[in-house]
């Protein structure tokens, strides 16, 4: 508790990138309000990703799980404001999505003593349709702005973390 008897907050910023391995683009859909989410990410099944994550101020990765897979996470670079990792992501296992159906694609990034948990609305296509998978808006990054609490004592880690604002650019 602050000397005033509040709590005090801080913000932080991630930005999540996902391109293919081979740094091929991603694409993304404008949904509107048919689903959760009004953007879905055109994704291939069967197919190996890269997800770059930013942290500002700089935050230590320890883990990133999707889907209950832990995901190989690297630091690229890190200074006193920011650092940048990148995690690797096999789609297998993720069935072609069926027509008007999405997949919320659940990535847990263990950040401290917390849990930042996010959700990416998709769609899966086969491996070999670059038709559609490629067809819509390029998607560059997803900025999510969060309120940490430092003196969280909830007993779930993800409670730490507080989803303000999210921007698809």
């Amino acid at each position: 508790m602050a000397g005033n008897g509040t709590t005090q907050t801080k913000t932080f910023k991630a930005i999540v990138n996902l391109k293919k391995a081979d740094d091929a683009l991603v694409y993304l859909k404008n949904d509107g309000s048919r689903f959760d989410s009004p953007q879905t990410i055109k994704l291939q099944s069967n197919s190996n990703y890269k997800i770059d994550m930013s942290f500002r101020p700089a935050s230590t990765l320890d883990a990133v799980v999707i889907d209950d897979v832990i995901a190989p996470v690297e630091l690229k670079d890190r200074d006193h404001s920011v650092s940048n990792y990148t995690a690797k992501w096999n789609t297998s296992g993720f069935s072609i999505s069926k027509k008007s159906s999405r997949e919320n694609v659940k990535i847990a990034m263990k950040l401290g003593k917390g849990v930042l948990q996010i959700e990416l609305q998709c769609k899966f296509y086969d491996e070999t349709d670059t038709k559609h998978a490629q067809w819509g808006n390029r998607f560059s990054w997803i900025e999510y702005e969060f309120t940490i609490s430092p003196d969280n004592t909830d007993a779930d880690p993800g409670a730490f973390f507080k989803i303000n604002k999210v921007t698809f650019r």
